[in-house]
């Protein structure tokens, strides 16, 4: 078997998952829940809308709206002018003291804790 010669290469390294985070102050007291249903959900048992009905009202999510989409265009505007987004899995965890999230991934392009 014959060896090859190695060819000298040049290494390049590229940030192919970058943490970006925005943070922004929001008017909490413009969310007005109208999800009831909490239910014991995950490892650690936490008290969560997750599985339940609608959780905001209409002018809360039109405020959820203007603002997320701010937040997304500081974090897009190197990479597009324009975008859509459309938001989902929308939900509430209620944390007394000694509770906890265990660890987890968002399978999205993006999240946002409130």
């Amino acid at each position: 078997m014959k060896k090859e010669a190695i060819k000298n290469t040049t290494v390049k390294v590229d940030n192919l998952f970058p943490n970006l985070i925005a943070i922004k102050n929001l008017n909490l007291s413009k969310l007005k829940i109208i999800g009831k249903k909490f239910n014991k959900t995950f490892e650690s048992n936490i008290k969560t809308t997750l599985a339940g009905d609608t959780l905001f009202s209409v002018s809360s999510m039109n405020y959820l709206n203007i603002h997320l989409t701010d937040l997304l265009s500081h974090l897009l505007k190197l990479y597009c002018l324009n975008f859509v987004f459309k938001l989902e899995n929308i939900w509430i965890n209620k944390y007394v003291k000694k509770d906890y999230q265990g660890t987890h991934v968002h399978p999205s392009d993006y999240s946002f804790i409130i």
